[in-house]
């Protein structure tokens, strides 16, 4: 009897706020635009805004796998002598267009990815730091690429596992 009460208090607020979200009209952009099927242009636009998105999240997900292949790639070649100089190389490319940089020397090697669309650009490195091999990745905005990596995440970048 006891465990039927507290039951029953713990779901009659969340009852209670099913209710009123089904119940509630919906001011938000998205489902506001989406709410009126004869609003050609808001389909349109959404339609175009979901494309766009599928794109980039493709694009990304292409990024970061070719980032993931470069640094697995490099620390295996360091492990028997020296970085690779170039993606063929490793045995790697990347699409059609997008632009790739790719720069090695003794200590360090770095990659960057250029998606052709969205505003995302990726960036790889593998060095040599006190007798260690550290690798790090990261995407960030394209309008704030530096010319030359630093030893972490350019700013406002945000590191990649």
């Amino acid at each position: 009897m006891l465990h039927n009460l507290a039951s029953l208090l713990v779901a009659s607020p969340l009852a209670v706020i099913g209710v009123i979200g089904l119940t509630s009209s919906h001011q938000g952009g998205v489902v506001s635009a989406a709410a009126d099927p004869t609003d050609q242009s808001s389909a349109l636009a959404l339609s175009n805004l979901l494309a766009e998105r599928e794109i980039t999240l493709e694009q990304r997900r292409e990024a970061q796998q070719l980032v993931k292949d470069f640094t697995l790639g490099q620390m295996t070649r360091h492990y028997w002598g020296e970085f690779s100089p170039s993606l063929k190389d490793l045995g790697l490319s990347a699409r059609e267009h997008v632009v790739t940089r790719m720069t090695s020397d003794d200590q360090t090697t770095t990659l960057w990815v250029i998606p052709p669309r969205g505003t995302e650009a990726f960036l790889a490195v593998v060095e040599r730091r006190a007798g260690r091999l550290i690798a790090w990745s990261c995407r960030g905005g394209k309008e704030v690429m530096p010319q030359e990596p630093g030893k972490t995440c350019p700013s406002g970048w945000v590191q990649i596992d």
